[in-house]
């Protein structure tokens, strides 16, 4: 039977949509680790930097719509593409993006100022580029379609990657309405960060200026104006040209993202310790902490969640491994991978959707490996078709294993079955990003 006989011809597209994630449990886990961590942490919004860098872009736009209201109203009814207040917010989010990552980059690249750490900026790439093929004179362009270093960087960039935790946060809503009783502290904390505030001065006079002279449907700037300003470049060097030095800003993510409370600091404490241990002993570990009856049994949901979704995890990557022929070469290592035990999974929350679907697929499977391996390869049939893309694997014959993606497992199955090792992290190496980033 050919290839495509059973998979039809390739798409490009589909593909890359089902390129991770087969099992579809990232939503699953996710979930139970968002009970603990309320949506304020996330896979992608790991930099403590390019946190402070959008609550202090976020700063400078506050002030200019409370202080400027004038320019704000000149703005609509001068640029075609400022229709409402979120059109100029995010246009001007994009400029000031653009005004930092390029300075940083300017003076590390061109400047080569070893003062500079530019790991973690978002777009240096881009910004090295356009700063060659220019001669240093990019434009700027405060626009939410056009504007940006990156492409989509409205969605990509540091205001769109973590918007989403800022909004759980509770500084803003989905459109830039900012919660005015969240930014009172925020207003003390930058105006006794002597170089932020500084800075955020300096910001906001080019932001009223760039409007007041800007011309066509949205307001653009050369970098030009900006490189070879020296008190400008030593400002952004000083705030953001590295780690986060003042104290104060970590003492206020470390409250805003919880991590001074509950399961979250319980799993902190843990990270702090610096013994590098993995996941389901980072989680063991703080079970035994002195916290609340509800946040423990967050934790203890997650410890009885995974070893279930490690253990279907392990049999599927055994199925798609290349020297894997037919499902009757891996019986006897499934085997001794069943029986995987459902019990603890039926009394969790959020017992629905994907989490019980897998769980029936096992218990179909009744503890046989032949007709396990069926059932796992069935769902993720299902999980691959609801995100419109194409299985990994199909059986097809008398076992017969067709693949159109091979990856071996993570551990040996004489491993796995010894340390029940996890798959999935549960938010661990974000909270590890951010534990560096407040203590580098």
């Amino acid at each position: 039977m050919k290839y495509e006989d059973i998979f039809t011809v390739p798409d490009d597209s589909l593909y890359k949509e089902g390129s991770i994630d087969p099992m579809g449990t990232q939503s699953i886990w996710s979930r139970f680790g968002q009970e603990i961590f309320h949506n304020r942490l996330n896979t992608i919004s790991t930099d403590i930097r390019n946190y402070t860098i959008n609550l202090f872009h976020h700063f400078v736009l506050r002030r200019l719509f409370t202080e400027y209201p004038d320019t704000v109203t000149k703005a609509k009814g001068k640029f075609k593409n400022y229709q409402s207040e979120y059109d100029i917010k995010a246009g001007l989010l994009l400029f000031l993006e653009d005004i930092l990552t390029g300075t940083l980059v300017y003076q590390s690249k061109v400047r080569g100022d070893i003062r500079v750490n530019t790991m973690g900026i978002l777009g240096i790439y881009k910004a090295e580029n356009a700063l060659y093929d220019t001669n240093n004179a990019f434009q700027l362009k405060a626009d939410k379609t056009n504007g940006g270093l990156l492409v989509r960087q409205i969605t990509l960039g540091v205001s769109g990657r973590y918007k989403g935790t800022f909004i759980n946060m509770g500084f803003f809503s989905s459109n830039f309405a900012y919660e005015e009783n969240k930014w009172l502290p925020i207003d003390s904390l930058i105006k006794n960060w002597k170089q932020g505030y500084e800075l955020s001065v300096k910001l906001l006079s080019i932001v009223n200026q760039l409007i007041t002279d800007g011309k066509g449907d949205y307001p653009s700037q050369s970098f030009t104006a900006f490189k070879d300003n020296s008190e400008l470049s030593e400002l952004y060097i000083e705030c953001f040209g590295s780690h986060v030095k003042e104290q104060a800003i970590r003492n206020f993510w470390e409250a805003n993202l919880g991590l001074d409370t509950g399961a979250t600091k319980a799993l902190y404490t843990q990270i702090s310790k610096l013994n590098n241990n993995p996941p389901k002993e980072i989680y063991l570990n703080a079970l035994k902490s002195d916290i609340e009856k509800d946040e423990q049994l967050k934790l203890q949901h997650i410890i009885d969640l995974e070893p279930f979704l490690s253990s279907c995890t392990q049999i599927f990557y055994l199925l798609t491994q290349k020297r894997v022929k037919n499902i009757q070469d891996i019986a006897e290592e499934v085997l001794k991978l069943l029986p995987i035990s459902t019990e603890n999974i039926t009394s969790l929350p959020f017992y629905s959707g994907r989490v019980k679907m897998l769980v029936e697929s096992i218990e179909k499977g009744e503890g046989e490996p032949l007709k396990t391996m069926y059932q796992i390869v069935d769902y993720h049939k299902n999980v691959m078709e609801n995100k419109g893309a194409v299985p990994w694997v199909r059986i097809v014959g008398n076992g017969t294993l067709e693949r159109l993606i091979y990856q071996n497992p993570s551990f040996s199955t004489d491993f796995f079955i010894e340390r029940r090792p996890w798959y999935n992290n549960y938010y661990i190496s974000t909270l590890t990003a951010i534990y560096n980033g407040l203590n580098p």
